[in-house]
C-alpha cells in the first residue's frame, strides 16, 4: 500500500515547501474629485480658461478585511485669461481624496502594492469668479498574501509501479518590500531661459531604467522628469523641464541572485518652492518623496508524479491538485499616440498626456492592450491669444500570451511626445509604455499514493508483442497499454527518443 505521510508512508514520499506571495486581490479604483475655487478679490474677472494641469501624490494605504482604503490628494493648477484682457493669472487648488474598495478577498494581513494617477484633469466656468475643477484619479492596487503549500512527489517506487515525473519552473513573488525615499535639488534656470514669477503648475514622474536583486538588496536606478508650467516676469507662460537620475535600493529579508525584481514607484510628496532674490536667477527649490514598493521574483523547480501504472497487478492511485500562480513572462511594448485637433496655431507652449487604466481583449493567442489618453494643449494662435485644446485618443498594443495564460497589465507615459503645429492643425504624438506580467493559473495533479496489489507473479503473460505502430505515438503510451516499461521498449527495438515513428515495427516486451 503508498499512502501520503498523513497515513504514515513518508518512506514513499518526497515532501517540497513553497512559500511564496500568493496576489489575492488586483484592483482598479478610480474616483472623481471635484472643487470650486474662488477667484481672489485683487485679481480680475475670469474671461476664459486656457490651461488645467493636475498630478496627484498618494499619502496612505491600509489593507482591512474586506476593503482597501488609499488616501492622498490631487494638486490642480490652472491659467485664465481676465476678461480686461490683461495678463494671465494663475489658480491652484489641493483636492484629497480617499478611495474605498469592498472586496471579501481583502484581508488586513495582506501587503499591499498601490499607485496613484491622474487620468484626466479640466475645469469649467460657474461665473467669472468662480471656477469648478475636476480630476480623475485612479489607483491600481495588487494584495499578496503570505502562504505556504507542500507538494508530495512519489519515490522509490516499487518495481511493479511505472511513474512519471516532470519538472516545472516556477517563478514566484517570494517577498515584498518597502522603502521611503525623499530627493531634494535646487533647480536653477539656464542662460537664455526667460526668468521665473511663479508656478502655473508642475508634474513629477519616476522612471526605472535599471533594476536588479543582489543579495538581501532590490538595487535600481532611475530618472525623475520634473516639469513645471511658470509665468515669466513679463505674464508669458512657459514651461520648463529637467531630468535628474537617482540610484536607490531597498533591503530585503530573503537573500537572491540573480532573480527577478518588481518594482513601482508611487508619489507620496513634492513641494516645488519657487525662490528669488536680487542680483540672482531664480531657482526652484524641489522636494519629492517616492515610495519604492519591491517585489521580489523566485524561481523554484517542482517536480511532480503526473502519471503511473502497475506493470502487474493492479493499481488505485491517489492524486493531489497544485495550483500555482506561475509568472511565465514580463514584457514592456510601446505603443504609440497620434492624434490632431484642427486649430491654427503659432506655437504650442505646453501639453501633457494622461492615461486611463487599459483594458484587454484576447484574439490569436494574443493580449491587444488598449489605453484611453487625454493631451491637454496650451496653444498661441495664430493672432498671438493664449488658448487650450483637448485631444481624446488612445494607445494600443499587442503582448503575446500563451495558452492558460492571463496578463496582468500598467501603462506609462513613454520619454517621447510632443504636440507641435502643423499645416493641418497641432499634431499630438506621444509614446506610451505597456508593462504586462503573463501568469498561468493552470492546476496540475501529482500522484501522492494509493493501493498497489501485485497479483500472483506466477501468472502466464506473453513474452513478447510484435505490432507496427499506425501512429506516432510516445513510449510511455504505449509501455502503459501493454503493462511494460518504456526502457524495456527502447532496449528492444533500439529507440533512443521518447517516441515511436509511425510504421516502425515494434518488438513489445511484456
Amino acid at each position: 500500500a503508498l499512502h501520503p505521510p498523513s497515513c504514515g508512508g513518508d518512506g514513499l514520499l518526497l515532501r517540497q515547501s513553497i512559500d511564496y506571495l500568493r496576489p489575492v486581490f488586483t484592483k482598479a479604483a478610480a474616483q472623481e474629485q471635484t472643487q470650486e475655487l474662488i477667484v481672489p478679490d485683487s485679481y480680475p474677472d475670469c474671461g476664459r480658461i486656457v490651461f488645467t494641469g493636475a498630478c496627484a501624490v498618494m499619502r496612505g494605504k491600509e489593507a482591512r478585511d474586506g476593503s482597501v482604503v488609499v488616501t492622498g490628494g490631487v494638486r490642480a493648477g490652472l491659467l485664465y485669461v481676465p476678461e480686461d484682457g490683461t495678463e494671465p493669472r494663475a489658480l491652484s487648488c489641493y483636492l484629497p481624496y480617499s478611495i474605498r474598495v469592498d472586496d471579501p478577498a481583502a484581508t488586513a494581513a495582506m501587503q499591499l502594492q498601490a499607485c496613484c494617477h491622474v487620468r484626466s484633469a479640466d475645469a469649467r466656468l460657474i461665473n467669472s469668479r468662480k471656477i469648478l475643477v475636476r480630476a480623475d484619479v485612479v489607483c491600481m492596487l495588487t494584495g499578496f498574501e503570505q502562504t505556504s503549500q507542500e507538494i508530495r512527489t512519489l519515490k522509490d517506487a516499487p518495481a511493479a509501479l511505472q511513474t512519471k515525473t516532470a519538472e516545472y519552473r516556477c517563478v514566484l513573488p517570494r517577498e515584498f518590500g518597502e522603502k521611503s525615499v525623499t530627493m531634494t535639488e535646487d533647480l536653477e534656470l539656464s542662460t537664455g531661459e526667460p526668468e521665473m514669477e511663479s508656478i502655473v503648475q508642475y508634474w513629477v514622474s519616476p522612471e526605472i531604467t535599471e533594476q536588479k536583486l543582489t543579495g538581501n538588496k532590490a538595487v535600481f536606478k532611475g530618472v525623475l522628469t520634473f516639469k513645471a508650467l511658470y509665468l515669466t516676469t513679463d505674464g508669458a507662460p512657459e514651461t520648463y523641464v529637467r531630468q535628474l537620475p537617482f540610484s536607490q535600493y531597498c533591503e530585503l529579508r530573503g537573500t537572491y541572485d540573480d532573480d527577478e525584481l518588481a518594482l513601482c514607484l508611487c508619489v507620496t510628496g513634492s513641494e516645488a518652492e519657487l525662490s528669488r532674490m536680487e542680483d540672482e536667477p531664480s531657482k526652484i527649490l524641489l522636494s519629492v518623496t517616492l515610495l519604492c514598493q519591491c517585489t521580489a521574483m523566485q524561481a523554484s523547480d517542482v517536480t511532480l508524479t503526473e502519471d503511473a501504472y502497475a506493470t502487474r497487478g493492479e493499481f488505485s492511485p491517489e492524486w493531489s491538485e497544485v495550483r500555482l500562480s506561475c509568472l511565465l513572462d514580463r514584457q514592456t511594448q510601446t505603443g504609440t499616440l497620434r492624434g490632431s485637433v484642427p486649430k491654427q496655431a503659432r506655437a504650442v507652449i505646453d501639453s501633457t498626456l494622461y492615461l486611463g487604466e487599459p483594458t484587454q481583449q484576447t484574439q490569436n493567442g494574443e493580449a491587444v492592450l488598449t489605453a484611453p489618453a487625454t493631451v491637454n494643449i496650451l496653444y498661441m494662435d495664430t493672432d498671438g491669444a493664449l488658448q487650450s485644446a483637448i485631444v481624446r485618443d488612445q494607445a494600443s498594443c499587442k503582448i503575446a500570451l500563451g495558452e492558460g495564460a492571463v496578463c496582468e497589465a500598467s501603462v506609462t507615459p513613454g520619454r517621447d511626445g510632443f504636440a507641435a503645429p502643423s499645416g493641418g492643425g497641432i499634431d499630438v504624438r506621444y509614446d506610451v509604455s505597456f508593462h504586462a506580467d503573463c501568469r498561468c493559473n493552470q492546476a496540475l495533479r501529482t500522484l501522492t499514493g494509493g493501493e498497489l496489489a501485485e497479483g500472483d507473479k506466477g501468472a502466464e503473460r506473453f513474452c513478447v508483442v510484435v505490432r507496427h505502430a499506425d501512429k506516432t505515438q510516445s513510449l510511455w503510451d504505449l509501455a502503459k497499454q501493454y503493462r511494460t516499461s518504456e526502457a524495456a521498449i527502447a532496449g528492444a527495438n533500439g529507440i533512443t527518443s521518447g517516441e515511436a515513428e509511425q510504421g516502425t515495427l515494434l518488438l513489445i516486451p511484456v
